[in-house]
């Protein structure tokens, strides 16, 4: 899909703007004036949320995004977001994590369909995205290391079955991986029937090389994501998908034919501006997104960047304790409640309120 690229000057205004603005939330932000030029057009909500995230990305405008925890079900983040700042996110990250596995947490498909089909009783569709810590495949219950869980390289030893410079698809472990994307494949299908566009960010951080589909090296990762981008779209009909790549290494891009948007993830802010530029840098013409963080982006840190959203880490499952190091969004040394409020409540900062109906050409 072409886009057209966006200078780092406009986005440098609106970081800087960020800076300025106030910290009490307001029921009304200045925003009506700019949407309401806005076209989203398409023929699928796929389609008119694409083209919405396309358009607010053009502006040099953000959306702001909240991970849910796939293991907490109790814990609502998106809650806690909105009793601090007056506003929900506009986007939900969930997790298929525990789908694979005997652990009796998979309530993520239900909870983004509630948050697509009426999110926190607003009347709103909220934007779904999914990522996957895939557990080990052919063992997702076992754990081979005391301290890291089974979808660490450090916790598992199993890695993709690629020889000759292809997937070895005759293999034990690549059955198990077949079977893993079967299991997945029926809740995106789910998801799909209900109307439900998803932001889908596969295989992520692979080059960092701390998960096991990354420590098999970028050949067999790309062979990987290439066949699972293939399965789900062709055999599967996931025409709901807005792929989103995040292997944060141009070396390990599969190529412009198999993305949307390309992403990285960041909980340093002193290295926003770096990784910005490394993902303009492959010069794939591609919406750019911050699809993990800690602290959200602000003056200084980000002031050149153009993201399209931003995906704040959850709480570690004890939401508000800001004593806890796992507390992306509570803990005072990641994100200030003051920083919190500015930025859910600045004009250039979509939140769930703002919003279109995605079902709906306007």
């Amino acid at each position: 899909m072409f886009r057209r690229f966006v200078f780092a000057a406009l986005s440098a205004m609106t970081m800087l703007s960020l800076a300025a603005c106030s910290s009490t939330p307001s029921d009304v932000k200045a925003t009506e004036e700019d949407d309401n030029n806005m076209t989203l057009s398409g023929s699928s909500n796929k389609e008119r949320l694409f083209n919405y995230i396309t358009e607010i990305y053009d502006t040099g405008k953000t959306i702001s995004g909240q991970m849910d925890l796939t293991w907490a079900p109790g814990v609502d983040m998106a809650q806690t977001v909105y009793e601090d700042t007056g506003r929900y996110p506009a986007i939900m990250g969930y997790d298929f994590m525990n789908y694979t596995c005997s652990y009796n947490n998979t309530d993520q498909t239900n909870e983004a369909l509630s948050w697509w089909k009426d999110a926190k009783g607003t009347g709103k569709h909220g934007i779904v995205t999914f990522c996957w810590h895939w557990r080990n495949p052919l063992n997702p219950d076992k754990r081979e290391s005391s301290s890291d869980d089974n979808f660490y390289t450090k916790g598992t030893s199993f890695r993709i079955p690629f020889e000759n410079g292809k997937l070895n698809e005759s293999s034990e472990a690549f059955v198990a991986i077949k079977k893993d994307l079967d299991t997945v494949a029926k809740e995106l299908t789910i998801l799909k029937n209900a109307g439900v566009p998803v932001l889908w960010r596969p295989l992520h951080e692979a080059s960092g090389g701390w998960f096991w589909w990354g420590a098999s090296g970028k050949d067999a990762y790309i062979a990987l994501y290439r066949y699972m981008y293939d399965y789900f779209t062709q055999e599967k009909g996931l025409d709901n998908l807005i792929w989103v790549w995040n292997g944060q290494s141009a070396q390990w891009y599969p190529g412009d034919s198999y993305c949307d948007v390309i992403s990285w993830d960041e909980y340093d802010s002193s290295k926003f501006d770096a990784d910005y530029k490394a993902l303009v840098e492959m010069d794939t013409d591609k919406v750019i997104a911050l699809s993990e963080n800690g602290p959200i982006p602000k003056e200084p840190y980000g002031m050149n960047c153009n993201w399209a959203w931003f995906m704040t880490w959850n709480d570690s499952g004890d939401a508000g304790n800001d004593n806890e190091d796992g507390d992306f969004w509570s803990n005072e040394k990641f994100n200030t409640l003051s920083h919190r409020k500015e930025i859910y409540n600045h004009n250039d900062v979509r939140t769930l309120d703002e919003l279109p109906d995605f079902t709906q050409a306007q």
